[in-house]
Protein backbone atom coordinates (compact mmCIF):
# COMPACT_ATOMS: atom_id res chain seq x y z
CA UNK A 1 0.00 0.00 0.00
CA UNK A 2 1.05 3.63 -0.47
CA UNK A 3 3.21 5.64 1.83
CA UNK A 4 3.52 9.38 1.43
CA UNK A 5 5.10 12.46 2.94
CA UNK A 6 2.34 14.54 4.47
CA UNK A 7 3.25 18.03 3.40
CA UNK A 8 1.83 19.99 6.33
CA UNK A 9 4.06 18.13 8.75
CA UNK A 10 7.09 18.08 6.47
CA UNK A 11 7.70 21.79 6.95
CA UNK A 12 9.04 21.01 10.42
CA UNK A 13 11.63 18.66 9.01
CA UNK A 14 14.96 18.89 7.26
CA UNK A 15 15.60 15.94 4.96
CA UNK A 16 19.09 15.23 3.78
CA UNK A 17 21.65 12.50 3.38
CA UNK A 18 24.88 11.75 5.19
CA UNK A 19 28.11 12.74 3.53
CA UNK A 20 30.06 15.86 2.71
CA UNK A 21 26.87 17.92 2.33
CA UNK A 22 26.14 17.36 5.99
CA UNK A 23 29.58 18.54 7.05
CA UNK A 24 30.31 21.60 9.11
CA UNK A 25 30.80 23.90 6.09
CA UNK A 26 27.07 23.75 5.27
CA UNK A 27 25.71 22.72 8.63
CA UNK A 28 22.58 24.57 9.81
CA UNK A 29 22.36 24.14 13.61
CA UNK A 30 18.97 23.85 15.34
CA UNK A 31 17.41 27.00 16.75
CA UNK A 32 15.11 26.93 19.75
CA UNK A 33 11.40 27.37 18.98
CA UNK A 34 9.16 28.43 21.83
CA UNK A 35 6.41 25.84 22.44
CA UNK A 36 2.78 26.85 22.69
CA UNK A 37 1.05 27.27 26.01
CA UNK A 38 -1.30 24.46 26.98
CA UNK A 39 -4.83 25.80 26.49
CA UNK A 40 -7.44 25.28 29.20
CA UNK A 41 -10.62 24.32 27.36
CA UNK A 42 -14.06 25.52 28.44
CA UNK A 43 -17.53 24.05 27.96
CA UNK A 44 -20.88 23.91 29.73
CA UNK A 45 -22.13 21.04 27.59
CA UNK A 46 -23.56 18.03 29.43
CA UNK A 47 -23.19 14.82 27.42
CA UNK A 48 -25.54 13.08 29.88
CA UNK A 49 -28.43 15.45 29.18
CA UNK A 50 -31.66 13.69 28.23
CA UNK A 51 -32.14 15.85 25.14
CA UNK A 52 -28.71 14.88 23.81
CA UNK A 53 -29.63 11.20 24.13
CA UNK A 54 -32.86 11.91 22.22
CA UNK A 55 -30.81 13.60 19.52
CA UNK A 56 -28.42 10.66 19.22
CA UNK A 57 -31.26 8.11 19.19
CA UNK A 58 -32.98 9.97 16.37
CA UNK A 59 -29.83 10.22 14.25
CA UNK A 60 -28.97 6.56 14.85
CA UNK A 61 -32.30 5.66 13.24
CA UNK A 62 -31.28 7.70 10.18
CA UNK A 63 -33.78 10.49 10.84
CA UNK A 64 -33.26 13.96 9.37
CA UNK A 65 -35.70 15.54 11.84
CA UNK A 66 -35.30 15.28 15.60
CA UNK A 67 -37.71 16.82 18.10
CA UNK A 68 -36.31 16.98 21.65
CA UNK A 69 -38.33 17.68 24.80
CA UNK A 70 -36.33 20.68 25.94
CA UNK A 71 -35.69 24.24 24.87
CA UNK A 72 -32.05 23.90 23.87
CA UNK A 73 -29.75 26.84 23.29
CA UNK A 74 -28.18 26.98 19.81
CA UNK A 75 -24.72 26.92 21.38
CA UNK A 76 -25.65 23.66 23.11
CA UNK A 77 -26.72 22.21 19.76
CA UNK A 78 -23.40 23.32 18.30
CA UNK A 79 -21.59 21.61 21.18
CA UNK A 80 -23.73 18.49 20.65
CA UNK A 81 -22.57 18.31 17.05
CA UNK A 82 -18.97 18.46 18.27
CA UNK A 83 -19.75 15.70 20.75
CA UNK A 84 -21.06 13.48 17.98
CA UNK A 85 -17.54 13.45 16.47
CA UNK A 86 -16.41 11.54 19.55
CA UNK A 87 -19.53 9.62 20.62
CA UNK A 88 -20.92 8.63 17.23
CA UNK A 89 -18.43 9.14 14.39
CA UNK A 90 -20.49 6.56 12.48
CA UNK A 91 -23.15 9.29 12.03
CA UNK A 92 -21.23 10.72 9.10
CA UNK A 93 -23.88 11.93 6.66
CA UNK A 94 -24.83 15.22 8.32
CA UNK A 95 -24.28 18.35 6.27
CA UNK A 96 -25.99 21.45 7.64
CA UNK A 97 -28.62 21.62 10.38
CA UNK A 98 -31.35 24.07 11.42
CA UNK A 99 -32.65 24.77 14.93
CA UNK A 100 -36.22 25.89 15.63
CA UNK A 101 -37.71 26.46 19.09
CA UNK A 102 -41.40 25.79 19.73
CA UNK A 103 -42.64 26.33 23.28
CA UNK A 104 -40.60 23.96 25.44
CA UNK A 105 -39.35 21.80 22.57
CA UNK A 106 -36.54 22.11 20.05
CA UNK A 107 -36.78 20.92 16.47
CA UNK A 108 -33.52 20.16 14.71
CA UNK A 109 -33.57 19.45 10.99
CA UNK A 110 -30.61 18.01 9.14
CA UNK A 111 -29.58 18.04 5.51
CA UNK A 112 -27.30 15.29 4.25
CA UNK A 113 -23.90 15.93 2.73
CA UNK A 114 -23.94 16.82 -0.96
CA UNK A 115 -24.33 13.74 -3.12
CA UNK A 116 -25.92 11.61 -0.38
CA UNK A 117 -29.64 10.83 -0.23
CA UNK A 118 -31.60 9.68 2.80
CA UNK A 119 -31.99 6.22 1.32
CA UNK A 120 -28.17 6.00 1.21
CA UNK A 121 -27.72 6.39 4.98
CA UNK A 122 -28.34 2.81 6.06
CA UNK A 123 -26.45 0.97 3.28
CA UNK A 124 -23.49 3.34 3.68
CA UNK A 125 -23.54 2.77 7.43
CA UNK A 126 -23.47 -0.96 6.74
CA UNK A 127 -20.38 -0.42 4.58
CA UNK A 128 -18.70 1.48 7.41
CA UNK A 129 -19.51 -1.30 9.88
CA UNK A 130 -18.09 -3.87 7.47
CA UNK A 131 -14.85 -1.89 7.04
CA UNK A 132 -14.52 -1.57 10.82
CA UNK A 133 -15.15 -5.31 11.27
CA UNK A 134 -12.43 -6.07 8.71
CA UNK A 135 -9.95 -3.92 10.61
CA UNK A 136 -10.79 -5.45 13.99
CA UNK A 137 -10.86 -9.02 12.68
CA UNK A 138 -7.38 -8.54 11.18
CA UNK A 139 -6.01 -7.66 14.63
CA UNK A 140 -4.11 -10.40 16.48
CA UNK A 141 -6.22 -11.69 19.36
CA UNK A 142 -3.57 -11.44 22.08
CA UNK A 143 -2.84 -7.70 21.91
CA UNK A 144 -2.88 -5.60 25.07
CA UNK A 145 -4.42 -2.12 25.12
CA UNK A 146 -1.24 -0.34 24.00
CA UNK A 147 -0.72 -2.65 21.03
CA UNK A 148 -4.38 -2.44 20.00
CA UNK A 149 -4.04 1.33 19.78
CA UNK A 150 -0.76 0.95 17.88
CA UNK A 151 -2.30 -1.56 15.49
CA UNK A 152 -5.25 0.71 14.67
CA UNK A 153 -2.93 3.71 14.25
CA UNK A 154 -0.75 1.83 11.76
CA UNK A 155 -3.70 0.21 9.96
CA UNK A 156 -5.41 3.54 9.27
CA UNK A 157 -2.13 5.16 8.20
CA UNK A 158 -1.42 2.22 5.87
CA UNK A 159 -4.87 2.04 4.32
CA UNK A 160 -5.90 5.70 4.08
CA UNK A 161 -4.46 8.47 1.89
CA UNK A 162 -4.66 12.18 2.57
CA UNK A 163 -6.88 13.48 -0.23
CA UNK A 164 -5.32 16.79 -1.26
CA UNK A 165 -7.24 16.84 -4.56
CA UNK A 166 -10.67 16.57 -2.94
CA UNK A 167 -9.70 19.09 -0.27
CA UNK A 168 -8.66 21.64 -2.88
CA UNK A 169 -11.68 20.97 -5.10
CA UNK A 170 -14.13 21.01 -2.20
CA UNK A 171 -16.31 18.44 -3.95
CA UNK A 172 -16.24 15.49 -1.52
CA UNK A 173 -17.27 16.12 2.08
CA UNK A 174 -16.86 12.44 2.94
CA UNK A 175 -13.13 13.06 3.31
CA UNK A 176 -14.00 14.64 6.68
CA UNK A 177 -15.62 11.44 7.95
CA UNK A 178 -14.84 7.98 9.28
CA UNK A 179 -16.58 6.62 6.17
CA UNK A 180 -14.09 8.43 3.92
CA UNK A 181 -11.12 7.06 5.85
CA UNK A 182 -12.27 3.46 6.37
CA UNK A 183 -14.43 2.75 3.32
CA UNK A 184 -13.04 5.00 0.59
CA UNK A 185 -9.50 5.05 1.96
CA UNK A 186 -9.32 8.81 1.40
CA UNK A 187 -9.66 11.49 4.06
CA UNK A 188 -8.31 14.64 5.65
CA UNK A 189 -7.41 15.06 9.30
CA UNK A 190 -11.00 15.05 10.58
CA UNK A 191 -11.67 11.79 8.76
CA UNK A 192 -8.53 10.14 10.16
CA UNK A 193 -9.46 11.27 13.68
CA UNK A 194 -13.10 10.17 13.50
CA UNK A 195 -12.09 6.78 12.07
CA UNK A 196 -9.78 6.24 15.03
CA UNK A 197 -12.47 7.31 17.51
CA UNK A 198 -14.96 4.93 15.89
CA UNK A 199 -12.66 1.91 16.10
CA UNK A 200 -11.71 2.74 19.69
CA UNK A 201 -15.41 2.90 20.59
CA UNK A 202 -15.91 -0.59 19.15
CA UNK A 203 -12.89 -1.86 21.09
CA UNK A 204 -14.10 -0.33 24.35
CA UNK A 205 -11.12 2.04 24.65
CA UNK A 206 -11.82 5.64 25.63
CA UNK A 207 -10.84 8.08 22.89
CA UNK A 208 -12.10 11.23 21.25
CA UNK A 209 -11.57 13.85 18.58
CA UNK A 210 -10.28 17.36 19.25
CA UNK A 211 -9.65 20.41 17.10
CA UNK A 212 -7.02 23.10 17.23
CA UNK A 213 -4.38 25.04 15.35
CA UNK A 214 -0.84 24.08 14.37
CA UNK A 215 2.26 26.10 13.64
CA UNK A 216 1.71 25.95 9.87
CA UNK A 217 -1.91 24.99 9.33
CA UNK A 218 -5.09 27.01 9.80
CA UNK A 219 -6.95 24.21 11.58
CA UNK A 220 -6.42 20.59 12.43
CA UNK A 221 -8.09 17.60 14.09
CA UNK A 222 -6.48 14.78 16.04
CA UNK A 223 -7.22 12.41 18.94
CA UNK A 224 -6.84 11.76 22.61
CA UNK A 225 -6.88 8.19 23.88
CA UNK A 226 -6.71 6.54 27.30
CA UNK A 227 -4.14 3.72 27.48
CA UNK A 228 -3.56 1.72 30.66
CA UNK A 229 -5.32 4.37 32.73
CA UNK A 230 -3.42 7.37 31.32
CA UNK A 231 -4.44 9.92 28.70
CA UNK A 232 -2.28 10.65 25.64
CA UNK A 233 -2.46 12.58 22.38
CA UNK A 234 -2.27 10.86 19.01
CA UNK A 235 -2.19 12.21 15.44
CA UNK A 236 -2.42 9.59 12.68
CA UNK A 237 -2.57 12.20 9.92
CA UNK A 238 0.84 13.62 10.74
CA UNK A 239 2.27 10.12 11.22
CA UNK A 240 1.14 9.07 7.74
CA UNK A 241 3.68 9.40 4.96
CA UNK A 242 3.71 8.56 1.27
CA UNK A 243 7.27 7.68 0.36
CA UNK A 244 8.60 6.71 3.77
CA UNK A 245 7.59 4.28 6.52
CA UNK A 246 4.79 5.11 8.93
CA UNK A 247 6.05 7.50 11.59
CA UNK A 248 5.29 7.33 15.31
CA UNK A 249 6.43 10.85 16.13
CA UNK A 250 2.86 11.72 17.18
CA UNK A 251 1.97 8.43 18.86
CA UNK A 252 0.94 8.88 22.51
CA UNK A 253 2.32 12.30 23.39
CA UNK A 254 1.89 14.20 26.62
CA UNK A 255 0.94 17.89 26.83
CA UNK A 256 4.54 19.07 26.81
CA UNK A 257 5.40 17.09 23.66
CA UNK A 258 2.23 18.19 21.90
CA UNK A 259 2.89 21.87 22.64
CA UNK A 260 5.86 21.82 20.26
CA UNK A 261 3.55 21.85 17.22
CA UNK A 262 -0.05 22.78 18.18
CA UNK A 263 -2.58 24.06 20.64
CA UNK A 264 -6.24 23.29 21.27
CA UNK A 265 -9.17 25.53 20.52
CA UNK A 266 -10.47 26.71 23.88
CA UNK A 267 -14.06 25.80 22.90
CA UNK A 268 -13.77 22.04 23.33
CA UNK A 269 -16.26 19.68 24.96
CA UNK A 270 -13.49 17.68 26.58
CA UNK A 271 -9.72 17.71 26.50
CA UNK A 272 -7.78 15.60 29.00
CA UNK A 273 -4.67 16.60 30.91
CA UNK A 274 -1.90 14.40 29.54
CA UNK A 275 1.20 14.11 31.71
CA UNK A 276 2.29 10.48 31.32
CA UNK A 277 5.22 9.39 29.15
CA UNK A 278 5.52 5.67 29.88
CA UNK A 279 3.58 4.59 26.77
CA UNK A 280 4.99 7.21 24.41
CA UNK A 281 6.34 5.30 21.41
CA UNK A 282 9.91 6.56 21.80
CA UNK A 283 10.00 5.94 25.55
CA UNK A 284 8.50 2.46 25.28
CA UNK A 285 10.88 1.41 22.50
CA UNK A 286 14.16 2.68 23.95
CA UNK A 287 14.40 5.61 21.54
CA UNK A 288 14.07 8.43 24.10
CA UNK A 289 17.21 10.12 25.39
CA UNK A 290 17.50 12.47 28.37
CA UNK A 291 21.18 12.99 27.64
CA UNK A 292 23.33 12.61 24.56
CA UNK A 293 25.62 9.61 24.37
CA UNK A 294 26.91 8.60 20.93
CA UNK A 295 27.37 4.98 22.01
CA UNK A 296 23.75 4.79 23.19
CA UNK A 297 22.58 6.26 19.88
CA UNK A 298 24.63 3.72 17.95
CA UNK A 299 23.23 0.90 20.05
CA UNK A 300 19.65 2.13 19.51
CA UNK A 301 20.15 2.31 15.73
CA UNK A 302 21.81 -1.12 15.63
CA UNK A 303 18.94 -2.71 17.57
CA UNK A 304 16.19 -0.95 15.60
CA UNK A 305 14.15 -3.51 13.68
CA UNK A 306 12.14 -0.99 11.64
CA UNK A 307 12.84 0.82 8.37
CA UNK A 308 13.22 4.10 10.21
CA UNK A 309 14.71 4.75 13.63
CA UNK A 310 13.12 7.80 15.29
CA UNK A 311 15.40 9.13 18.02
CA UNK A 312 13.58 11.54 20.35
CA UNK A 313 15.45 13.80 22.77
CA UNK A 314 13.98 15.05 26.03
CA UNK A 315 14.79 18.74 25.56
CA UNK A 316 16.26 21.20 23.11
CA UNK A 317 19.74 21.34 24.64
CA UNK A 318 20.15 17.56 24.46
CA UNK A 319 18.78 17.52 20.92
CA UNK A 320 21.11 20.29 19.78
CA UNK A 321 24.10 18.56 21.33
CA UNK A 322 23.20 15.40 19.41
CA UNK A 323 22.61 17.21 16.11
CA UNK A 324 25.78 19.29 16.45
CA UNK A 325 27.80 16.11 16.92
CA UNK A 326 26.04 13.66 14.62
CA UNK A 327 25.27 16.05 11.77
CA UNK A 328 27.48 19.09 12.31
CA UNK A 329 30.60 16.95 12.81
CA UNK A 330 29.40 14.36 10.28
CA UNK A 331 29.61 11.52 12.79
CA UNK A 332 26.30 9.97 11.74
CA UNK A 333 27.76 8.98 8.37
CA UNK A 334 30.70 7.32 10.13
CA UNK A 335 28.33 5.59 12.52
CA UNK A 336 26.30 4.35 9.53
CA UNK A 337 29.47 3.40 7.62
CA UNK A 338 28.70 5.63 4.65
CA UNK A 339 25.51 6.56 2.87
CA UNK A 340 22.43 7.31 4.91
CA UNK A 341 19.32 9.46 4.88
CA UNK A 342 17.81 11.23 7.85
CA UNK A 343 15.15 13.70 8.94
CA UNK A 344 15.73 16.44 11.45
CA UNK A 345 12.59 17.54 13.23
CA UNK A 346 13.75 20.61 15.10
CA UNK A 347 10.35 21.23 16.67
CA UNK A 348 9.86 17.77 18.13
CA UNK A 349 13.56 17.15 18.92
CA UNK A 350 13.53 14.02 16.76
CA UNK A 351 16.26 12.70 14.47
CA UNK A 352 14.94 10.00 12.15
CA UNK A 353 17.51 7.74 10.53
CA UNK A 354 16.38 5.60 7.61
CA UNK A 355 17.93 2.16 7.63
Amino acid sequence: MKKRIFTTAAAALILTGCGSAAGSSSYDPPEYIEPYEVVATETDFDPDAAWYKELCDGLLTYSTHVDVADKVDRNDVKAAMRQLNTDHPDIFWIGVYYVDHRKNRTNIDFEPLDGIKEEDFEPMHDELEKAADELISSMPSDLDEYHKVLYVHDYIAENCSYDHAALNAGNDMLIYTAYGALVNGKAVCQGYAEAFSYIMELLGIEAGTVQGDTYNFAGHAWNYVKVDGEYYWLDITWDDSESYPISHAYFLLNDEMQAHTRYLEWEQNFAPVCTATKDNYSVKNGLYFEEYDKDQIESAIDSCDEEACELRFADFDTYKEAIDDLIGKNRLSKLMSGACKYYRDDRNYILTVYL
